[in-house]
C-alpha cells in the first residue's frame, strides 16, 4: 500500500502541537491505520533526516511497536523498552542500531480506536537531548478520549465508515468501491480505465454492477450515495488522495 506525508490537516496539526508541548519532545509522528491494522499515511514533525523513509521502506517490520502488533494485543499505549519481546533478539538488535543511528533513545506509541478498531496513532521519538518522557504527568485517559473523539469526526473516518457500509451492506467489492469513488470524483469511464489500468469494457461492467447493488438510476445516483467517500478508496493504485 502506498504511503505519503500528510500535510495541511488542521485537526492533526493541533493534536501534534499538543503532544509536542505536553511532553516537551522534539520528534512526533502521527499516522493513520487502515482496515488491516497497518500504518498508512503519516505526518512526521522533527523526525531526523530520512528516518521515516527508511522506516516505511522496511525497518518497520523490525519494530516491536509496529501498530499491527500492539493493536492485536488491544493496547492503547506501548513503550519500546517494555515491548522487545515482540520481536526476535536479532530483529531487536537491528532495530536498536537503526534508532541509535538517529540518536533516538526510546519510542512511545499511543494507539487511537473507534468502534473496536485501531484508526490512528501518535509516536513519540525522544532523543538524547530531550527530557525523559514522563507518562504520569498527564491524564492519559482523558487525552485518549479527547483525541479519539476528534478523530471520529475527521472526514477520513467518515469515508472509512462509508467504505465499510458499501462493503458490508451493499456488498460492493474493493474494486467496485474504487470505481464508485472515482465516479463520485467526476471521472469518466475512459478516465477510470486509464487510472486503474483496465479496459473500458471492464469499467462498464463494474458500473453496471454498482448501479444494481446500490439501486441507483445513473452515475449521479452513485455519486450521491457515495458522497464523502472522496477518491481515497482508489488512491492506492492511481496515486491520488482525497484528503
Amino acid at each position: 500500500m502506498a504511503q505519503q506525508q500528510v500535510n495541511g490537516d488542521a485537526p492533526i496539526e493541533q493534536m501534534m502541537l499538543f503532544v509536542h508541548r505536553s511532553f516537551a519532545i522534539s520528534s512526533v509522528v502521527f499516522y493513520w491505520v487502515d482496515e488491516t491494522s497497518e500504518m498508512t499515511d503519516f505526518r512526521a514533525d522533527g523526525a531526523p533526516g530520512d528516518f521515516m523513509h527508511r522506516y516505511m521502506a522496511g525497518m518497520r517490520q523490525l519494530d516491536p511497536l509496529l501498530v499491527s502488533r500492539i493493536s492485536s494485543q488491544g493496547k492503547r499505549i506501548a513503550r519500546l523498552s517494555e515491548e522487545w519481546q515482540n520481536v526476535s533478539t536479532d530483529q531487536g538488535d537491528a532495530y536498536r542500531h537503526f534508532l541509535g543511528g538517529y540518536g533516538i533513545v526510546d519510542n512511545i506509541d499511543f494507539v487511537f480506536w473507534h468502534e473496536g478498531a485501531p484508526i490512528a496513532g501518535i509516536g513519540l521519538l525522544p532523543r538524547a537531548q530531550d527530557n525523559p518522557v514522563d507518562l504520569l504527568r498527564l491524564n492519559l485517559g482523558a487525552m485518549h478520549q479527547y483525541f479519539e473523539f476528534s478523530l471520529s469526526l475527521h472526514p477520513r473516518l467518515r469515508a472509512r465508515r462509508l467504505r465499510m457500509d458499501l462493503r458490508d451492506r451493499y456488498r460492493l467489492s474493493p474494486r467496485e468501491i474504487q470505481v464508485a469513488a472515482l465516479i463520485g470524483a467526476g471521472a469518466s469511464n475512459t478516465d477510470i480505465a486509464e487510472m486503474l489500468n483496465i479496459g473500458v469494457a471492464t469499467v462498464k461492467t463494474y458500473v453496471l454492477a454498482i448501479l444494481s447493488k446500490l439501486a441507483a438510476e445513473n452515475r449521479a445516483g452513485i455519486a450521491a450515495m457515495t458522497a464523502g467517500l472522496g477518491i481515497d478508496a482508489g488512491a492506492d493504485r492511481i496515486g491520488l488522495r482525497g484528503i
